[in-house]
């Protein structure tokens, strides 16, 4: 019998513990609320567990990203399997650290479904398809109003870093190395971080991603406004949108099962991840944010 471990009985966890169940493994719920740990262990009939290093096949890491870099560390050292919620992790350095650690086995859960059309148009990037000024969506990604991730950085991540990081991973997969970075921010009323405004990274060849992200306005927080939608786009290079209807969650794992099995790499790999992580820290930099601007003293 397959086994996997989830870290985390919050809202990634549980998407990734009921398809894990669905495609036949016994799964294990790990959380610091043991009480969580166990309602969701009883919805997708698995077992809490008290330690995060329970044995299994497959340990998902879920928690919110701050917290990251403590458990894929503990895991990649204990030569466990390990998959990660995008992103990797807060800071560039932890990302890079753990990509490049060796031990265990690292996957990101970053984009591996409908890896056939990504490798088709990474083909089309790589056969020369640059600088067509032809612009296509990404993704329209859903308004969030559960929750806000850069009232405090430390316990999320930032709407650009948790949000802005997913695509910027599927496009270091695609176009490679950055070169430039861009920023323009507006910071939430109450919190102290930039939850709206939008970025641009420009690739070694010329394509470019562009992303654009509306959270915690002071209205739509208020409840006196619907927040508007985010949209990413990327500039050049292919002339199909890289980004297909249905459950990606769904077709993520039924492509990075088949990988972790036969102990390969998938499509989207930690360096693709940890790359990312550093772009977007880069056009928040650009921007006029830094890390000392909106994480708590100490607890970086």
């Amino acid at each position: 019998m397959r086994t996997a471990t989830v870290i985390g009985a919050g809202a990634a966890g549980s998407i990734h513990a009921r398809l894990l169940a669905e495609r036949g493994y016994t799964v294990c719920i790990y959380d610091a609320d043991a009480g969580h740990a166990e309602k969701l262990a009883a919805r997708v009939q698995g077992t809490a567990t008290q330690s995060p290093l329970h044995e299994a096949d497959i340990t998902v890491v879920a928690v919110p990203t701050a917290h990251h870099y403590q458990y894929i560390r503990l895991l990649l050292d204990e030569g466990r399997t390990v998959v990660s919620e995008k992103p990797l992790c807060l800071y560039p350095e932890q990302a890079v650290e753990v990509a490049g650690t060796s031990g265990g086995r690292l996957y990101i859960a970053e984009s591996q479904g409908h890896g056939a059309d990504q490798v088709a148009q990474r083909e089309q990037v790589r056969g020369g398809y640059h600088g067509d000024e032809v612009q296509w969506r990404v993704a329209a990604m859903s308004p969030y109003k559960s929750q806000a991730w850069s009232y405090d950085l430390y316990q999320g991540g930032g709407a650009f870093l948790e949000g802005g990081v997913h695509v910027a991973t599927v496009a270091r997969m695609l176009f490679g190395k950055a070169v430039n970075w861009q920023g323009m921010f507006r910071c939430f009323a109450g919190g102290s971080g930039p939850d709206t405004g939008q970025l641009a990274i420009e690739y070694e060849d010329g394509d470019m991603l562009t992303l654009q992200i509306a959270w915690g306005t002071a209205g739509c927080w208020s409840g006196a406004c619907e927040p508007l939608p985010n949209v990413a786009g990327l500039v050049g290079s292919v002339r199909c949108a890289p980004w297909w209807p249905g459950d990606n969650h769904a077709a993520m794992w039924d492509a990075l099962l088949p990988a972790i099995e036969a102990g390969t790499q998938p499509l989207v790999t930690a360096d693709d991840a940890a790359g990312a992580v550093a772009d977007v820290w880069r056009c928040y930099r650009a921007g006029g944010y830094g890390y000392a601007q909106y994480v708590e003293p100490g607890r970086e």
